[in-house]
């Protein structure tokens, strides 16, 4: 066989592979596409925070409504590295109002419902912000960590008895949970953020998911200033 035949062959050969090549990857590419989950449109709108566990100035023009669970790591981690300097540069200075809302995956965090209880309870004796801070402060949330709540909250146990089983506590978890989905909240923490349109109504304008340093937060906060009506 000549030289000649010998690199046509080879040429052929390797036109071929470079075919399959191209072939495969395309469709390899467009499988894996296909395979992705479609994400969740982005919250729109308008928000209503009456029933919200908040802080802040009544004078804010600007808010933020959380959507957490109190088994979530990525809510904690938000809790412990954001949230301090959040709290301290918009929220205790007047610019924004924070508002908590209940949202327990309980398919992946079966703690997570029982924790929002408590803590629904601890605000029926206004403690609800040191419950809060209590649960997210644990390295892990466990059975005797909800045990614990009334110990380390400084909260009457009697009472925190009574709550755990009255069954409108519960409905207004649900309810919160209900809202998220509702407004496209799909995963914790999401913070929906926004102009005020009165006391307790959020015009969402922009929306973070996820635990997010502070810079996120602040570049969010210029972006929703400029919508902000003199």
């Amino acid at each position: 066989m000549s030289i000649r035949r010998i690199a046509e062959g080879v040429s052929t050969v390797a036109v071929v592979i470079a075919a399959s090549a191209i072939v495969y990857s395309v469709f390899f590419r467009h499988e894996t596409a296909s395979a992705q989950p479609a994400q969740p449109p982005l919250p729109t709108g308008t928000v209503n925070f009456e029933r919200s566990h908040s802080k802040g100035s009544q004078s804010a023009k600007i808010g933020i409504v959380e959507y957490s669970d109190f088994q979530c790591p990525y809510c904690a981690q938000a809790v412990k590295q954001t949230l301090p300097d959040l709290f301290k540069e918009f929220v205790d200075s007047g610019k924004v109002v924070f508002a908590f809302n209940h949202f327990p995956l309980e398919q992946i965090h079966p703690l997570s419902a029982k924790a929002a209880l408590m803590a629904e309870c601890g605000a029926k004796q206004g403690q609800f912000w040191t419950v809060h801070d209590f649960l997210f402060s644990q390295p892990k949330l466990s059975e005797e960590v909800l045990n614990d709540v009334e110990r380390q909250s400084g909260i009457d146990a009697a009472a925190l008895n009574s709550c755990a089983h009255d069954v409108s506590v519960e409905q207004a978890v649900r309810q919160q949970s209900a809202k998220a989905r509702s407004n496209n909240v799909a995963s914790t923490p999401t913070f929906l953020i926004g102009t005020l349109e009165g006391p307790t109504t959020l015009r969402i304008v922009d929306v973070i998911r996820g635990a997010k340093p502070i810079a996120a937060f602040r570049a969010s906060i210029d972006r929703v200033s400029v919508r902000v009506k003199p």
